[in-house]
């Protein structure tokens, strides 16, 4: 299929006037009649959860619409398939969005399109963010590339400073508040990666002094580089050991803020959970730390916490660790096959169940056609397959048309992207194994081509009748 150039337009709409925080935003797709695209953003800068703000559905006439009232600036991103689309938004703002094909490349599947977002806009003020953080980006990139690649073991702080003088004058007459905030923060973000300014210092000008800037992402990336590892890289008094040893122990939420107050840096006490919640956020992928005490800690830290976007957090926290991990249940599978009757994941229940994803048109997906096949004649009731195909319609030639004769069944996705993440599918084919408790027992799992006729007998306890 031919990739696409998404082009994100952004403009000043003829007649317009500011009408409170309302953004509009309008765009076309040709060729994409019938299709889906969701409007997404972050529920917070520490988990990262994409949540879904709106969707349309591009109409006969290519068209469709985002209405919806932010109380400030705010970076969102428009999913279509499987791409993403960043941009940010400020209230009372109107955007259109176009999406142009380019058919002179080659078919690449329909899973597997891709999308080049380009900004230029218009809104009420006189600086439009978007074109403000690209021109950023741009100076950034040319720095990095004059002064830091291939010098890993010079100071840069020199350097770094005339850079940073040289911005302050491009961007001298900006008053936009979030974009300074952003310049600030990036700033500070360079220091830290470049290492030219001390751990203290930059936490005595840039987070002491502050409120916590939750919806600003280049805050969050900042707080990020400087605490994000500070528990679990030795740089909190807090030894490791006794850190571990009260986690694994108690799991408990007073317990382990009372351990962090011993940090005088975390003094401030909202500041010393959100540095426990991004500590928590690296416990969660350490073997030797507890993941039901962990879990357990944030479920508590979602109850008793006095800050709202820590409660959040924790939540967000809890429900992606608990997204597709071994241990936990898959999420609700129902769908039709292609004769029309429905089936759900749970009929299955009691069995292992071997769940695979397929593009129709994928020929990777095709090439395994065979291998599945033999893999069917193993099935028994404490083995059994369930294939579900994605695409913007069903297979319409090939052995995927007319599933009777495979051995296995075969559900129907369609461009139900939600479901896909759901499963944490940004490809296919994917493919995985359930257990009979109805928990997932491996993600991702082999392939037919790739080991699970070996894998599955002795996971299944059919390995004496080979």
């Amino acid at each position: 299929m031919r990739k696409l150039i998404f082009i994100l337009l952004l403009f000043l709409f003829s007649g317009y006037c500011a009408a409170g925080s309302e953004v509009v935003i309008r765009g076309v797709f040709p060729g994409g009649e019938g299709r889906e695209v969701r409007l997404m953003t972050y529920e917070d800068l520490v988990s990262n959860r994409a949540s879904e703000l709106d969707a349309s559905r591009i109409g006969e006439d290519a068209f469709f619409e985002f209405r919806f009232e932010p109380d400030a600036p705010r970076l969102l991103f428009l999913r279509v398939m499987r791409s993403n689309h960043y941009f940010f938004v400020e209230p009372g703002g109107r955007y259109a969005a176009n999406f142009v094909d380019l058919p002179s490349l080659p078919a690449i599947g329909p899973a597997a399109r891709q999308f080049e977002l380009k900004l230029s806009s218009q809104v009420t003020g006189p600086y439009e963010l978007n074109e403000l953080i690209f021109r950023l980006e741009q100076m950034v990139a040319g720095y990095l590339e004059s002064n830091v690649a291939g010098r890993v073991r010079t100071s840069h702080q020199r350097s770094l400073e005339a850079f940073r003088l040289e911005a302050e004058e491009a961007f001298r007459e900006v008053e936009h508040p979030f974009f300074r905030d952003h310049l600030d923060y990036y700033f500070a973000s360079l220091q830290r990666s470049l290492n030219t300014a001390r751990f203290h210092t930059l936490f005595e000008k840039y987070i002491e002094p502050r409120p916590i800037a939750y919806q600003h992402p280049m805050a969050m990336d900042f707080m990020g580089s400087m605490f994000g590892k500070y528990l679990l890289g030795g740089a909190s008094p807090t030894g490791l050991d006794e850190l571990r040893r009260a986690i694994n122990r108690y799991g408990s939420h007073r317990v382990v803020m009372d351990l962090l107050a011993a940090d005088s840096l975390l003094a401030n006490e909202r500041l010393r959970e959100l540095v426990m919640l991004m500590g928590v956020k690296g416990m969660l992928s350490e073997r030797e730390f507890d993941k039901m005490q962990l879990l357990g800690l944030l479920e508590e830290t979602a109850v008793v916490s006095p800050v709202a976007e820590h409660r959040l957090i924790a939540r967000n926290l809890v429900s992606g660790y608990r997204q597709m991990r071994p241990g936990f249940p898959p999420p609700a599978l129902t769908l039709p096959d292609q004769q029309g009757r429905m089936l759900d994941l749970e009929d299955f229940s009691g069995s292992y169940v071997y769940l695979f994803f397929w593009d129709g048109d994928c020929p990777v997906s095709q090439a395994d056609i065979a291998p599945m096949q033999a893999l069917a004649a193993m099935a028994t009731d404490s083995l059994q397959l369930l294939g579900v195909l994605t695409g913007d319609r069903p297979p319409s030639s090939g052995p995927l048309s007319d599933p009777s004769g495979l051995g296995f069944p075969l559900l129907y996705a369609g461009d139900d992207h939600r479901l896909l993440d759901s499963f944490r599918l940004r490809s296919t084919p994917q493919y995985i194994l359930i257990g009979p408790d109805g928990n997932v027992l491996f993600y991702p799992f082999a392939s037919p081509s790739g080991g699970a006729a070996l894998q599955l007998p002795g996971l299944t306890g059919r390995g004496d009748d080979r």
